[in-house]
């Protein structure tokens, strides 16, 4: 029970993939000098509905960075992009982009995030996320021609 209990409590600090912080005198793969930048969707939308792209810019109070673009895809294929040309200089700063997937077909679709943005004078590329080592993978989203049941008295 004792163990259990440690184990709970010491592994999840262990495990946080804190990118802007190294142990001193050791090599960290996870260290980078830039922010972290994050795309997520919504899991499922109901058809005629605009999807909310978020993209999460966090620590750029200590590297300051300018989003360039922001462009929605699937299978290689564009289907939105938007020039942002926002600058982002605080701890967290979030924003939206809407795209509306008409030209997708109902069912499950893999979707990119591809975001170009500049730190100093270096501009990057990311898809989804910048983070060393995650996957990258594109983000899974169903296209339902149905809405969520729900009650009468359902909001």
């Amino acid at each position: 029970m004792i163990e259990n209990a440690l184990l709970y409590i010491l592994l999840p600090p262990l495990l946080y993939a804190e990118t802007h912080y190294r142990f001193k005198y050791f090599f960290s793969y996870l260290k980078k000098r830039e922010p972290g930048i994050i795309a997520d969707i919504p899991s499922r939308v109901t058809r005629g509905n605009n999807v909310p792209i978020l993209i999460i810019v966090k620590n750029a109070d200590q590297y300051p960075v300018r989003v360039v673009t922001v462009e929605v895809l699937e299978n290689n294929r564009t289907l939105r992009k938007e020039n942002t040309e926002r600058f982002f200089d605080s701890p967290y700063e979030d924003f939206i982009i809407n795209f509306k997937p008409d030209e997708l077909s109902s069912g499950s679709h893999l979707i990119d995030i591809r975001i170009t943005y500049r730190v100093g004078d270096k501009e990057k590329t990311c898809h989804n996320d910048n983070h060393r080592g995650s996957s990258h993978n594109p983000l899974p989203i169903f296209i339902s021609d149905t809405p969520y049941p729900c009650f009468d008295d359902c909001v």
